[in-house]
């Protein structure tokens, strides 16, 4: 059995739900530059927004959560207990549209 991978990673036990997204709040600050791997466990399941789009607060801003294939997450792929495990991207100057490309999600285990 594999362990853990050591990369930035916080649980998520806030998720926020507006008219326009579910927003993924992790616990602790995530600072990451373009093409960092992290990872985000979620504590809660969100509660409404199920055909909203799915987007978390990396570096201060709500960025969107696409899947490998970049097609947008919506808020009812969410679980409690599931990892998700991303990159951070840019537009590869550094600057906007911020975007993580979740590479696999699981449900529940190592995070």
């Amino acid at each position: 059995m594999m362990g853990c991978i050591a990369f930035p990673r916080s649980d998520v036990s806030t998720i926020n739900v507006s008219t326009t997204a579910v927003v993924l709040v992790p616990d602790e600050t995530m600072t990451l530059v373009d093409k960092e791997k992290f990872g985000l466990r979620l504590t809660t399941a969100p509660t409404g927004g199920a055909t909203l789009p799915v987007a978390a607060t990396i570096n201060g801003i709500n960025v969107n959560v696409f899947d490998r294939y970049g097609n947008i997450v919506y808020g009812n792929q969410l679980k409690a207990g599931q990892v998700i495990y991303g990159y951070f991207g840019t537009n590869g100057l550094g600057t906007t549209p911020e975007h993580i490309i979740a590479t696999k999600v699981t449900t529940p285990g190592c995070a």
